[in-house]
């Protein structure tokens, strides 16, 4: 049995985010930048604008991945409650919550 690694999951969020419309930031924890980037903020932050056509709304997520047993920190779940204090939709995502994630991201 193959372990989802959370490279392979964020590949995977990636395209359905991208196939679904939106506009995707991700922070690199391998550049420089991640050092510049306050500690425990979350991976991908999306966008995507109002489609009357195709009854969409906007929206602006932001997820936190993790593998299925990796572990999250407490900068990570504080960054999270930030962002559900302000009303913004935020999610841990984990492998097992693939088969979940188009009908999430629609």
């Amino acid at each position: 049995m193959h372990l989802v690694t959370e490279n392979e999951l964020l590949q995977t969020v990636l395209e359905m985010a991208e196939a679904l419309g939106y506009v995707v930031y991700h922070v690199l924890e391998q550049s420089h930048y991640a050092k510049r980037t306050a500690k425990g903020f979350p991976d991908l932050v999306m966008c995507r604008d109002q489609d009357l056509d195709r009854g969409r709304d906007a929206r602006m997520i932001v997820m936190e991945l993790k593998s299925q047993l990796g572990k999250v920190s407490d900068d990570q779940l504080r960054w999270l409650d930030y962002f559900r204090q302000f009303g913004i939709e935020n999610y841990l995502i984990r492998p097992s919550d693939l088969d979940n994630l188009e009908n999430l991201l629609r």
